[in-house]
């Protein structure tokens, strides 16, 4: 890979300009704040980088709609800020473990994936502790690029910032289905905490999930723990909740995987739910349709979907032809493959949306 020359002064550039300009200051920018102050303090003041951050939020944060109650990270650990830069860096998740003195009661937990709400606390430690010059409240409006260097006007014109290289970090943008409007009753999940708190009311005790992956499902789950009488329904594309199948599924967290992804088309992908999690909900679905069987009427010992195999002829349903020619299709089959789902319409589950009546 060709290295690229950031050093400011290496090129002429007016004592003004910066070496690099980061625009947003979420874990990505963190990370490589993190980078260059180590790579800084091991080499002679002539030869440091400087750096800037533009950050629009008055303060850290990270998904801090999204931080319910028992969450887990689906990722490990050990892929944290530094760790696998450098395994020995002081801004490791253990090292804040240790820090803040709760590295035995992480390790007893015999996990590999913390907590949403811990994983955001060392984020927001790491970023306090990071010696970097950080614009907080202020929006990166336009770059610009005069054929020596880039201006980033901040917040309406009134800084303008040059550097020598821009890195956009900026994060994801919700995204609702075409012709869904957001409102009261109508949000995205990325702000859900703050719009339950601001819900009128809930007269008919309904909620409705649209969306497939973890967010989608760990909402689903939220709903029902905090609103325990109302009905929580699913609106899934497929048959049932995208379900993490492999132990190591973050190939984009490979070093190797770098080399080929600045030349691969843009395209969004639906996190897949943790097994655990859609057990929990196709749990929560049989044991609703237990209690809806009336009085006085046997109720038939069922088993976990999982552990049930139906005869191989079970597994297919006649259906009629052109020409009145039967043949045999298969029946949906999955996680929650036997729950009454609606169907939304194409791209619905890309976005998570909760509605609450």
């Amino acid at each position: 890979m060709r290295k690229v020359n950031i050093r400011s002064d290496e090129v002429g550039m007016p004592p003004d300009v910066v070496d690099i300009v980061g625009i947003g200051f979420g874990s990505a920018n963190l990370s490589l704040a993190i980078a260059i102050e180590e790579r800084n303090s091991a080499r002679p003041p002539a030869d440091r980088v400087t750096i800037r951050f533009v950050e629009v939020q008055p303060r850290f944060g990270w998904h801090d709609g999204m931080l319910l109650s028992g969450a887990t990270m689906q990722i490990s650990f050990l892929k944290d800020l530094a760790t696998m830069r450098s395994p020995t860096s002081s801004y490791s998740f253990l090292n804040y473990l240790h820090e803040r003195g709760r590295l035995s009661d992480f390790i007893n937990l015999k996990s590999f994936f913390p907590t949403r709400l811990e994983f955001r606390n060392y984020l927001a430690w790491a970023a306090a502790r990071v010696d970097v010059p950080v614009s907080y409240g202020a929006r990166a409006a336009r770059v610009d690029h005069d054929g020596a260097a880039f201006t980033v006007t901040v917040s309406g014109g009134r800084e303008e910032v040059r550097a020598r290289v821009v890195v956009v970090a900026t994060g994801l943008s919700p995204v609702l289905p075409d012709g869904i409007e957001a409102g009261p009753r109508v949000f995205h999940n990325h702000g859900l905490l703050g719009s339950l708190d601001r819900l009128p009311s809930t007269p008919h005790g309904r909620f409705l999930v649209a969306g497939a992956g973890q967010s989608a499902a760990e909402v689903a789950a939220y709903l029902h723990d905090t609103y325990p009488t109302a009905e929580v329904h699913a609106s899934i594309r497929s048959f049932g909740y995208v379900r993490r199948q492999l132990p190591v599924c973050e190939p984009y967290l490979r070093p190797r995987f770098r080399r080929g992804v600045l030349h691969r088309p843009a395209r969004r992908q639906t996190e897949p739910a943790a097994p655990a999690l859609v057990d929990e909900l196709c749990g929560r679905r049989r044991r609703a349709h237990r209690r809806s069987v009336p009085t006085g009427v046997r109720r038939e010992a069922t088993r976990p979907a999982a552990a049930v195999r139906a005869p191989r002829h079970r597994d297919r349903e006649p259906v009629r032809g052109p020409g009145g020619r039967q043949r045999h299709v298969a029946r949906p089959r999955g996680p929650c493959a036997s729950a009454r789902f609606s169907r939304p319409a194409v791209g619905a589950h890309r976005s998570h949306l909760a509605t609450g009546s």
